[in-house]
């Protein structure tokens, strides 16, 4: 008998040379499909031809490394060698010569190093242009565009007024041509003004400040205006003290910043109260005095 007319034998060289999809079992010599993991007959575990030739492709992952391996070597001999022989130019740049030409030293310019005085006023300058605050003098603003929406403190010119008539003006208008006021009124020092639709706003004798911005002096123990409770002044019990003896002294306290009614002062605020009168304030209030001013209890 032949090699082929064995079957277990003829099956076992096909498979072997990959001719077909099939195996010899190497414990029992049953034939079985190539993918099987177990023998169907005695139980023992087959290799695939997936596993076989995960083998050969590690064989060949290993091979490529020892090659790559090789080429990083020569690569890295190189570069020492010409590291090297850089090193003996270098030296001759450092002597005056090189390739047969002279060097003068002193030649050779030499950046000069930055005052660090002027270095400092630079830094300072940019420090300074950062913390910027924008300031809009008295004048008519198209809100949302010359001047952008937000809530603002308006505050009185110390040189224009004497201390206790510190009064300047705003409205706010529909039109350009200020014809149709929405809201506006005189005030005394400080005002806190919030621009939320679009309109104009015109303000005389003061300036406008992001209230967020705003870092200047806004007392209520000093003059008249309008407070933030926490920020301006501590929360307390503080007695009112007139600044006319017309009875003009009115004061009032808005829950916060948004909730702050322009008018509600004229409308639902304390009006000629006689003296002695005490007023509690709370964190996160908002306190307006008019032709009046606090003092501690």
């Amino acid at each position: 008998m032949n090699n082929y007319d064995d079957p277990h034998r003829k099956a076992s060289d096909d498979y072997n040379n990959g001719t077909i999809d099939e195996k010899m079992c190497p414990l029992c010599g049953t034939i079985l499909p190539g993918n099987v993991r177990f023998c169907t007959e005695c139980g023992t575990v087959q290799e695939t031809q997936k596993r076989k030739k995960e083998g050969e492709n590690k064989r060949l992952i290993a091979v490529f490394i020892a090659l790559a391996a090789v080429v990083l070597a020569v690569i890295a001999v190189n570069l020492v060698f010409y590291i090297l022989a850089n090193k003996e130019n270098t030296k001759k740049r450092l002597d005056g010569t090189y390739h047969g030409i002279s060097v003068n030293v002193s030649d050779i310019s030499v950046p000069e190093i930055p005052n660090i005085d002027e270095f400092s006023d630079l830094t300072e300058n940019a420090a300074a242009s950062e913390n910027y605050t924008e300031k809009y003098p008295d004048g008519n603003y198209r809100i949302g565009e010359d001047i952008p929406k937000g809530t603002y403190i308006l505050t009185v010119s110390d040189s224009n007024f004497d201390d206790m008539r510190r009064e300047a003006y705003y409205a706010i208008y529909s039109d350009p041509e200020c014809n149709n006021v929405i809201s506006g009124k005189w005030f005394e020092s400080s005002a806190i003004v919030k621009l939320e639709t679009d309109g104009y706003i015109k303000f005389s004798w003061c300036e406008a400040v992001a209230l967020d911005d705003f870092d200047g002096e806004n007392s209520p123990f000093e003059h008249s205006g309008m407070f933030r409770c926490g920020i301006d002044f501590e929360a307390g019990t503080y007695r009112l003290v007139p600044t006319t003896d017309q009875g003009y002294q009115m004061y009032y306290v808005h829950e916060n910043v948004d909730s702050i009614d322009y008018d509600v002062i004229y409308r639902e605020g304390n009006h000629g109260f006689p003296e002695g009168t005490e007023v509690t304030v709370k964190e996160g209030e908002i306190l307006e005095l008019s032709y009046c001013i606090l003092e501690k209890s």
